[in-house]
């Protein structure tokens, strides 16, 4: 949850203040997620059940329920 947290963080600093977030980045998942862990990460090699877990969470996270 926390994720999303920053992503939804780094989407709004982008909008205010039209640049990226230095952490954050562009206010994308993937964006935050590389701030956090460096590069290495690619979407496209990601397992689909890793994609499914982050889509159900995501749902979760917007419903309020955490």
């Amino acid at each position: 949850m926390r994720l999303f947290d920053e992503a939804h963080a780094a989407d709004l600093y982008r909008k205010r203040l039209g640049r990226l977030h230095p952490i954050w980045g562009d206010g994308t998942l993937m964006a935050a997620a590389l701030g956090r862990i460096g590069v290495g990460l690619d979407e496209r090699t990601l397992p689909v059940a890793t994609l499914g877990a982050v889509c159900q969470a995501f749902e979760l996270w917007r419903t309020g329920r955490r």
